[in-house]
Protein backbone atom coordinates (compact mmCIF):
# COMPACT_ATOMS: atom_id res chain seq x y z
CA UNK A 1 0.00 0.00 0.00
CA UNK A 2 1.29 3.44 -0.94
CA UNK A 3 0.41 6.93 0.21
CA UNK A 4 -1.48 8.56 -2.66
CA UNK A 5 -0.02 12.00 -2.03
CA UNK A 6 3.65 11.06 -1.71
CA UNK A 7 3.80 7.68 -3.46
CA UNK A 8 5.80 6.31 -0.53
CA UNK A 9 5.06 2.93 1.01
CA UNK A 10 2.73 2.86 4.00
CA UNK A 11 4.55 -0.13 5.48
CA UNK A 12 1.99 -2.83 4.78
CA UNK A 13 0.37 -4.79 1.97
CA UNK A 14 -2.04 -7.63 1.24
CA UNK A 15 -1.58 -11.11 -0.22
CA UNK A 16 -4.54 -13.34 -1.10
CA UNK A 17 -4.02 -17.10 -1.24
CA UNK A 18 -6.30 -19.45 -3.18
CA UNK A 19 -5.92 -22.10 -0.45
CA UNK A 20 -6.80 -21.00 3.11
CA UNK A 21 -4.48 -23.71 4.47
CA UNK A 22 -1.52 -21.96 2.80
CA UNK A 23 -2.52 -18.67 4.41
CA UNK A 24 -2.66 -20.38 7.82
CA UNK A 25 0.88 -21.77 7.31
CA UNK A 26 2.17 -18.32 6.30
CA UNK A 27 0.81 -16.89 9.54
CA UNK A 28 2.85 -19.41 11.55
CA UNK A 29 6.21 -18.68 9.87
CA UNK A 30 8.77 -15.92 10.43
CA UNK A 31 9.30 -13.70 7.38
CA UNK A 32 12.18 -11.41 6.43
CA UNK A 33 11.87 -9.04 3.45
CA UNK A 34 14.78 -6.79 2.47
CA UNK A 35 16.49 -7.61 5.76
CA UNK A 36 13.51 -6.62 7.90
CA UNK A 37 11.34 -8.99 9.91
CA UNK A 38 7.74 -8.53 8.86
CA UNK A 39 4.58 -9.66 10.60
CA UNK A 40 1.89 -11.62 8.76
CA UNK A 41 -1.68 -11.34 10.05
CA UNK A 42 -5.06 -12.41 8.72
CA UNK A 43 -6.78 -9.39 7.12
CA UNK A 44 -10.04 -8.57 8.88
CA UNK A 45 -12.30 -5.69 7.78
CA UNK A 46 -12.43 -2.94 10.42
CA UNK A 47 -16.16 -3.33 11.02
CA UNK A 48 -15.67 -7.05 11.82
CA UNK A 49 -12.67 -6.70 14.17
CA UNK A 50 -14.61 -6.00 17.39
CA UNK A 51 -16.99 -8.93 16.88
CA UNK A 52 -14.15 -11.32 16.01
CA UNK A 53 -12.10 -10.34 19.07
CA UNK A 54 -15.05 -11.41 21.24
CA UNK A 55 -15.68 -14.64 19.29
CA UNK A 56 -14.73 -17.82 21.15
CA UNK A 57 -12.32 -19.99 19.17
CA UNK A 58 -10.73 -17.06 17.35
CA UNK A 59 -6.92 -17.09 17.38
CA UNK A 60 -5.18 -13.77 18.01
CA UNK A 61 -8.24 -11.82 16.89
CA UNK A 62 -8.70 -13.80 13.69
CA UNK A 63 -11.64 -15.99 12.74
CA UNK A 64 -11.28 -19.69 13.48
CA UNK A 65 -12.29 -21.35 10.18
CA UNK A 66 -10.81 -20.07 6.92
CA UNK A 67 -14.19 -19.55 5.25
CA UNK A 68 -15.98 -16.23 5.03
CA UNK A 69 -18.91 -14.52 3.33
CA UNK A 70 -16.98 -11.27 2.86
CA UNK A 71 -14.19 -10.47 0.40
CA UNK A 72 -11.75 -7.60 0.04
CA UNK A 73 -11.27 -6.35 -3.52
CA UNK A 74 -8.33 -4.08 -4.33
CA UNK A 75 -7.16 -2.38 -7.50
CA UNK A 76 -10.51 -0.77 -8.29
CA UNK A 77 -10.47 2.10 -10.79
CA UNK A 78 -11.02 5.62 -9.42
CA UNK A 79 -14.20 5.86 -11.49
CA UNK A 80 -15.91 2.80 -9.94
CA UNK A 81 -19.43 3.11 -8.56
CA UNK A 82 -21.01 0.77 -6.03
CA UNK A 83 -23.51 -0.18 -8.74
CA UNK A 84 -20.73 -1.20 -11.18
CA UNK A 85 -18.90 -3.04 -8.40
CA UNK A 86 -22.05 -4.96 -7.42
CA UNK A 87 -23.00 -5.71 -11.02
CA UNK A 88 -19.71 -7.52 -11.68
CA UNK A 89 -19.73 -9.58 -8.47
CA UNK A 90 -23.45 -10.49 -8.78
CA UNK A 91 -22.46 -13.34 -11.12
CA UNK A 92 -21.01 -15.34 -8.20
CA UNK A 93 -23.96 -15.32 -5.77
CA UNK A 94 -26.47 -13.28 -3.80
CA UNK A 95 -24.86 -10.11 -2.44
CA UNK A 96 -26.01 -8.78 0.92
CA UNK A 97 -23.68 -5.75 1.14
CA UNK A 98 -21.45 -3.69 -1.16
CA UNK A 99 -18.99 -1.07 0.05
CA UNK A 100 -16.58 1.01 -2.03
CA UNK A 101 -14.20 2.86 0.28
CA UNK A 102 -13.99 6.61 -0.35
CA UNK A 103 -11.39 9.21 0.61
CA UNK A 104 -13.01 11.52 3.18
CA UNK A 105 -11.32 14.63 1.78
CA UNK A 106 -11.77 14.15 -1.97
CA UNK A 107 -14.86 11.89 -1.91
CA UNK A 108 -13.19 9.77 -4.61
CA UNK A 109 -12.93 5.96 -4.41
CA UNK A 110 -9.75 4.81 -2.63
CA UNK A 111 -9.27 1.83 -4.96
CA UNK A 112 -10.69 -0.92 -2.76
CA UNK A 113 -13.93 -2.21 -1.33
CA UNK A 114 -15.76 -5.14 0.19
CA UNK A 115 -18.47 -7.51 -1.06
CA UNK A 116 -20.53 -9.60 1.36
CA UNK A 117 -22.47 -12.62 0.09
CA UNK A 118 -25.18 -14.70 1.71
CA UNK A 119 -22.97 -17.82 1.59
CA UNK A 120 -19.36 -18.94 1.79
CA UNK A 121 -19.86 -20.86 -1.47
CA UNK A 122 -20.17 -17.60 -3.41
CA UNK A 123 -16.77 -16.50 -2.07
CA UNK A 124 -15.36 -19.88 -3.13
CA UNK A 125 -16.64 -19.20 -6.68
CA UNK A 126 -14.97 -15.76 -6.76
CA UNK A 127 -11.66 -17.21 -5.58
CA UNK A 128 -11.87 -20.09 -8.04
CA UNK A 129 -12.49 -17.72 -10.99
CA UNK A 130 -9.72 -15.29 -9.98
CA UNK A 131 -7.06 -17.87 -9.19
CA UNK A 132 -7.84 -20.67 -11.62
CA UNK A 133 -8.55 -18.66 -14.80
Amino acid sequence: MRDRATGRTRGFGFVVFADPAVAERVLMDKHIIDGRTVEAKKAVPRDDQHAINRQPGGVLGSPGPGRTKKIFVGGLPSTITESDFKQYFDQFGTITDVVVMYDHNTQRPRGFGFITYDSEEAVDKVLYKNFMN
